[in-house]
């Protein structure tokens, strides 16, 4: 299985959510969006151990993730989303057209994803 992570997964895999750490340990391989990223990276900066987080983070996902951009074919395929989904907010859906775009299953705690039923999507 070939997972695209959200970054409040990321944050229950630190927190040692068995039901993550097994879903983690089954993935063929583990991926994370460009934008997902961009959020961690925002949370790190506005903790109090900036440099201790720095370390965790980067190390694991340098070591355990591929980090998806957002380019032409994504794009496009967002286009198409939010002509079906106008009201849902811009990053779901940019991170929906990276999963669709590279066959991968979303890995999310998210509600609203799971609510939405977008053909071709599998989410965990």
């Amino acid at each position: 299985m070939y997972l695209l992570v959200d970054s409040p997964i990321i944050i229950e895999f630190l927190k040692g959510n068995n039901k993550v750490v097994d879903i983690f340990l089954k993935a063929e391989k583990l991926y994370i969006s460009v934008f997902d990223y961009s959020m961690l990276m925002a949370g790190i900066y506005n903790s109090e151990k900036i440099n201790h987080n720095l370390y965790i983070i980067k190390n694991l996902i340098k070591e355990n993730f591929e980090i998806i951009n957002f380019e032409r074919k994504e794009a496009e395929c967002f286009g198409k989303l939010k002509l079906k989904y106008p009201n849902v907010k811009n990053m779901w859906l940019m991170n929906i057209s990276i999963a669709k775009i590279y066959n991968l299953t979303l890995f999310t705690m998210n509600e609203n994803y799971h609510s939405l039923n977008v053909k071709g999507l599998k989410i965990i």
